[in-house]
């Protein structure tokens, strides 16, 4: 975390030395750290604001085939505007992390260890679950990996179609490992998803308050204590569509409902039409892909076709 002590004086708390060459670079790579925090923290905000449509499943696919619209484009836009600042924040973060700040750094008050501690534990939180959301529900996760393998121990596991956003997503969600959503597995992934979720917005709005020192922007106690109640509501805010796209998926949804969500479907799905049915549990329909109870097979899957 960064203080108002960066700004002001020649050593941080961590003991970097910012007149050293060494620790110039260690200065311009924590506000790069910071630039690239932010802007993967606005994408999380509007992530979190389009998930929460799924309390509407209409709205929520409408949203959906509007970003799949982008067409070619969005593979750029994730890259640019997601991941590239994601790899930066993490990267430097875990170093920052490594290199061996202290959990409960005696320089800060009682209030500010506790931020201080909460930072990196959100973080290393944040780390497992967005490997567990990108490698359950992206494209780029375990779907390519079985297409690339066609390894059988993916075959029956729920991926996310544009074309069927909300049924998809509850599936992908609430009940990936078993139609019983009390199942343990399930249990533990709802979880994940929550911690993930709170762990996001903490994250944010503690980053956000701190960044404004950083930068010099809040340097008196009065403008820090000014910011952090704004930090304070925005995370509030950002905490409750969060909760609320959660709840919409695992309490109010309902993964084995055909619903009528037609739109995009992208070339990754029609050039894998042939076995979507029993990879994806959902066959192709005269409109659109429609969601299937949980198939664990190739046989009962063409059965049910």
């Amino acid at each position: 975390m960064t203080t108002a002590m960066e700004g002001s004086v020649g050593k941080n708390p961590a003991g970097a030395d910012y007149s050293s060459q060494s620790g110039q670079l260690h200065f311009w790579l924590r506000r790069v750290h910071s630039l690239a925090g932010l802007a993967f923290g606005g994408f999380v905000a509007f992530h979190l604001t389009v998930c929460a449509t799924t309390l509407s499943p209409v709205t929520y696919q409408q949203e959906v085939n509007r970003i799949a619209s982008l067409g070619p484009n969005l593979a750029f836009v994730e890259f640019t505007f997601i991941w590239l600042p994601l790899l930066i924040h993490m990267l430097y973060g875990v170093y920052i992390i490594g290199r061996g700040s202290k959990w409960n750094g005696v320089r800060y008050n009682y209030g500010g260890n506790i931020r201080y501690t909460l930072q990196r534990v959100t973080g290393l939180i944040l780390l497992v679950f967005l490997a567990y959301h990108l490698a359950t529900m992206h494209r780029w996760g375990l779907a390519l990996v079985y297409d690339l393998t066609h390894w059988s121990a993916l075959s029956s596991f729920p991926w996310f179609h544009p074309s069927t956003a909300y049924g998809s997503t509850v599936t992908a969600i609430k009940t990936p490992y078993s139609p019983n959503p009390w199942f343990w597995a399930n249990v533990i992934s709802d979880v994940l998803y929550f911690l993930g979720v709170w762990a996001a917005v903490f994250h944010l709005a503690n980053g956000l308050w701190t960044a404004a020192i950083a930068w010099g922007l809040t340097v008196t106690a009065v403008a820090q204590r000014r910011w952090g109640n704004v930090c304070l509501a925005v995370g509030i805010i950002v905490g409750i569509i969060g909760t609320g796209a959660l709840l919409g998926v695992t309490v109010l949804g309902k993964p084995s409902g055909n619903l009528p969500e037609t739109g995009v479907v992208v070339r990754y799905m029609q050039k894998n039409a042939s076995h979507a049915s029993a990879r994806r549990r959902v066959p192709l329909s005269t409109c659109g892909l429609t969601l299937r109870p949980h198939i664990n097979d190739a046989t009962t899957a063409a059965k049910a076709s």
